[in-house]
């Protein structure tokens, strides 16, 4: 099995982990700023698209998605590549991220 390792920066980054995972990938999530990965664990974090909170839950339940706080216990081996969101993206930027995702998943 092979990763792609996600640095989340960002909320809007939730929007392209839930498209990676609903696309069959299997997605480690490295928690950059150390505020998401335990509300993920949790089940709390804000829900700003339609359908987004639910694709997240549901593909960490199915194993396809999971948060770290580092990639100690992740194999570099097994990883295909590592994606990085932008800190502060563009209100443009947002946009098209959530017309994405409402196309794709909802």
């Amino acid at each position: 099995m092979m990763y792609v390792v996600v640095l989340l920066r960002s909320i809007y980054d939730f929007v392209g982990v839930a498209g990676l995972a609903e696309g069959g990938l299997d997605i480690v999530c490295v928690d950059v700023g150390g505020k998401w990965a335990e509300c993920i664990r949790k089940g709390e974090f804000p829900d700003f698209l339609p359908g987004l909170r639910e694709s997240i839950l549901r593909n960490q339940r199915e194993g396809s998605l999971r948060f770290v706080e580092n990639l100690k216990g992740v194999d570099r081996d097994r990883v295909l590549c590592i994606l990085r969101g932008k800190p502060n993206p563009s209100a443009e930027e947002r946009e098209i991220a959530e017309k994405v995702f409402q196309r794709a998943y909802i």
